[in-house]
């Protein structure tokens, strides 16, 4: 019974592996090569030590894709590695004989080779890729002929005629048991499925051997599969049925396909190879002892399987029509995500700069607690300063104001007598004649009226120069007097008193008109000029002691007493002038002119009579000439009297001028500081300017309240924001934190949407494939009823003749076989204390028909 139901699972294995095949085989259909990005250089590392965890959890699993020629001759091996790790492990341990080791994430890192290999796992699954220059376990080989003649597949593209096609499987992996005493050869129990899709307009009337055909309308799919090296390990070929004879069961280790082809051409045909087929076999279980009514019960379970076709039938329709629509989805899909790699980068590269800018950001805020803290001290202190600012320019409006008050005080009014105006006023100029200025330039010009001209013999020179000549009628009117003496001691009476008189005469003469020129030199002489400056200085003294008291800065102060004490100094503390002691020399003069009239005049009186008395005539003219010769020294004396009155003068004159000049200066100075004081309305004067300070003080104070309302909003503002800046900072952190593991998937996803678009790509090619081939299927189900029924008649039937027949020693062969399948569990190496699994793809290269040039 046991072996019954043995040989009844075989039956299924097998059906099930034909079955299995037309599903999955569009998938082989497009599989690609998986492709890399980076490649972990080794180092000279060996493993000693396992520490890193549990390496006996590892599980490594292998896809060996082998690319051949059209005959199945292998170009290229290509593997995939696949190590699983379910606890997690930071290392994980390897073993590999592949080249070109490239990981499949591009940041895998490993060192050591060979059987030392260490990769870096932190915690993931490691997945990489690699070649191979080792032969596969199975060697595969198709043979082409056209119409009965070999020929090769380039000669076959594009012929047209009956085909035949034979594929055979060389199983070249096998070890050597010893059974019931004979060393029997165990080949590893490899499982050869080949599919192929052909062009139902190129391949018609299909048949095949070992395998099945299914249609669905524009293509085939053709199936064929074989177990190389199965029938020797079991030992089929020695084994006798009940009657003696040879066992008519064959295990295929081949197949053929046949076909009418139209310009053949052929996509590549795909041979998956897996060595653990039969591993789910438990032969402990197996006893051959007991084969009592095995064959009836085979017999029954292969009627259930046909019966069960009908029930496959109809869940294949169903499956087909859901593939359709899962094909038609992933097609929308495929069509929709072509570009999602651009934008996921650019979302990725989106993320980056966000994460980049947090980072500034953190930066930057990590000294805003502090700094918001200074900021609200320095907004208090602000608010503190403008408060105080506030009321000096409160004081500061006051004191414009004042100064405005004072400057216009300065300036006064001339209608009313005040200030620099007045002043102005009464210093007057030369025409006003009124005016201090006035007066002094009237006495200055009657000082040089007085003085008069030497060379035109004016004024007090005209007054010497009479002088002058009064001296020589004196001294003439002497010598005339002396004369006349003499005369009359020497000569006669008569012509001696005659010439006496007549000397007299023009003596007396000479006297008279010196009197009346010193009368008039006299008259001539002004009084005492006095011209007081006090007025003038007093009022200046009252400008500067204004201008002190009043509001101006101090450069201001200074400019303007600079000018009003220029103007005090440029006048005279005193400018009179005393006549006296030129009239005093004019008297004396006078008298003694008088004195020698006197004497003049009584020699001409004693003359008058010296004619009855000569000597007293004589004596009297003696006299005469005595007065004369006082007259002569009166007019000398005068004369020299005049030249100090002529000094005198010209001081006079000197002063007056000094007078008039220091008054006009002083005028000069009071216009220029009128100018400077100007009006409110005159722009760049004093009082503008001080107008405009206080205008501008009462709105600096109104300002200054405002800001001061301001600073203190301000301070309050930022005394919170101090308070609240530690949680922003915290925030910005978190948000940091946050951005960075986007960030990081984002890259990921990034990286990853190239493979998912070629990976949605490929399911989209590969669901069209499932549909169709799922279509097939469901059309070809009553075609597999059929082929069940013949696998029943031509191979069930056989195991049950098998079962009837000697099969001592199967359990062991069995069992050798079943060990060879789970003893086979990688091509390129694999860690001892790992478990694994490999499978391998074989892909010819497509018959095509070559394009014209």
């Amino acid at each position: 019974m046991k072996a019954q139901n043995m040989f009844a699972k075989t039956g299924y294995i097998l059906a099930g592996a034909a079955l299995c095949s037309l599903s999955v085989m569009p998938a082989w259909a497009v599989s690609g090569e998986q492709t890399a990005n980076t490649t972990a250089e080794g180092d000279d590392t060996t493993k000693t030590i396992k520490t890193m965890g549990d390496q006996t959890s590892v599980t490594k699993s292998e896809t060996v894709r082998v690319y051949t020629d059209a005959t199945g001759a292998v170009t290229s091996v290509k593997v995939s590695d696949w190590l699983q790790n379910p606890q997690k492990l930071s290392q994980l341990y390897d073993s590999s004989t592949l080249a070109a080791i490239e990981g499949d994430q591009g940041d895998e890192e490993f060192s050591g080779s060979g059987d030392a290999m260490v990769w870096e796992a932190d915690g993931e699954d490691v997945r990489y890729a690699g070649t191979s220059d080792a032969e596969p376990p199975v060697k595969v080989n198709f043979a082409y002929q056209l119409d009965g003649k070999d020929i090769s597949p380039d000669e076959l593209a594009g012929k047209s005629g009956h085909l035949t096609i034979r594929a055979t499987f060389e199983n070249t992996s096998w070890v050597e048991k010893e059974i019931d005493g004979k060393t029997a050869k165990i080949y590893t129990p490899f499982v050869c499925v080949t599919g192929c899709v052909v062009d139902s307009d190129v391949f018609t009337n299909i048949e095949v051997d070992n395998g099945k055909v299914i249609n669905n309308g524009a293509d085939s799919v053709v199936v064929g599969f074989a177990v190389p090296g199965l029938q020797e390990s079991l030992g089929l070929d020695d084994m006798k049925d009940a009657d003696g004879k040879a066992l008519d069961v064959a295990i295929p280790e081949g197949f053929t396909i046949e076909a009418d082809v139209e310009n053949c051409q052929m996509h590549s045909m795909l041979t998956l190879v897996s060595p653990d087929m039969l591993s789910d076999f438990d032969t402990d279980d197996l006893d051959f002892g007991d084969m009592g009514g095995s064959g009836d019960e085979l017999s029954d379970a292969m009627r259930e399987i046909i019966n069960g076709s009908g029930e496959l039938s109809d869940g294949l329709g169903q499956l087909a029509e859901g593939a359709s629509q899962l094909d038609d989805g992933v097609g929308t899909l495929a069509g929709s995500v072509s570009e999602l790699p651009a934008g996921t980068q650019a979302l990725a590269d989106g993320t980056s700069q966000v994460q980049s800018g947090l980072y500034q950001l953190k930066t930057q805020t990590s000294t805003l607690p502090t700094s918001t803290k200074q900021l609200a001290d320095g907004a208090g202190a602000l608010a503190d300063g403008l408060t105080d600012a506030t009321e000096g320019s409160s004081s500061l409006a006051a004191g414009a104001r004042q100064l405005l008050d004072g400057l216009v005080q300065l300036k006064g009014s001339a209608a009313d007598k005040t200030g620099l105006a007045y002043l102005g006023v009464s210093l007057g100029s030369d025409e006003a004649s009124q005016t201090l200025i006035g007066v002094t330039n009237t006495v200055a010009k009657g000082l040089a009226d007085l003085e008069g001209s030497e060379s035109e013999s004016t004024g007090l020179y005209g007054l010497k120069n009479g002088v002058t000549a009064v001296q020589g009628a004196a001294e003439a009117s002497r010598d005339y007097a002396g004369s006349a003496a003499s005369a009359l001691g020497d000569e006669g009476a008569a012509g001696a008193v005659s010439g006496a008189q007549a000397n007299m005469d023009a003596a007396g003469e000479g006297v008279s008109a010196a009197q009346d020129a010193l009368a008039e030199a006299q008259a001539a002489l002004p009084s005492d000029v006095a011209v007081d400056t006090a007025s003038a200085q007093v009022g200046i003294d009252n400008a500067i002691a204004t201008v002190e008291g009043s509001a101006l800065t101090d450069e201001e102060k200074a400019a303007v007493i600079s000018e009003l004490t220029a103007a005090k100094d440029s006048l005279p503390t005193s400018a009179s002038v005393d006549a006296s002691a030129a009239s005093g020399k004019i008297d004396e003069a006078s008298a003694q002119l008088t004195d020698a009239e006197s004497g003049i005049s009584g020699a001409q009186d004693q003359l008058a009579t010296a004619s009855t008395d000569i000597e007293s005539a004589r004596a009297d003219a003696e006299g005469a000439a005595q007065y004369a010769q006082g007259a002569v020294d009166g007019a000398a004396g005068v004369s020299s009297g005049l030249d100090e009155v002529i000094s005198a003068v010209q001081g006079l004159e000197a002063g007056a001028g000094a007078v008039h000049d220091g008054l006009v200066a002083a005028k000069s100075g009071v216009d220029a500081a009128l100018a400077g004081l100007g009006d409110e309305a005159t722009a760049g004067t004093l009082i503008n300017g001080a107008s405009q300070l206080a205008g501008g003080a009462g709105s600096l104070t109104d300002g200054l309240q405002t800001a001061a309302s301001g600073a203190d909003a301000l301070a309050k503002g930022t005394s919170q924001l101090a308070g609240a800046t530690p949680a922003l900072v915290a925030g910005i952190q978190a948000l940091y934190d946050g951005n960075a593991q986007i960030d990081d998937g984002m890259a990921g996803l990034a990286q990853a949407a190239p493979q998912l678009v070629s990976g949605i790509g490929t399911l989209s090619e590969g669901t069209s494939a499932l549909s169709e081939g799922m279509a097939a299927a469901s059309d070809g189900s009553a075609a597999l009823t059929d082929g069940l029924k013949e696998f029943d008649k031509e191979g069930i039937q056989k195991i049950v003749d098998l079962l009837n027949s000697d099969v001592t020693g199967m359990t062991d062969r069995l069992d050798a076989v079943v060990e060879a399948g789970k003893a086979y569990t990688n091509f390129s190496g694999i860690d001892e204390d790992h478990s694994g699994s490999v499978k391998f793809i074989y892909q010819t290269d497509p018959i095509e028909i070559p394009e014209e040039e």
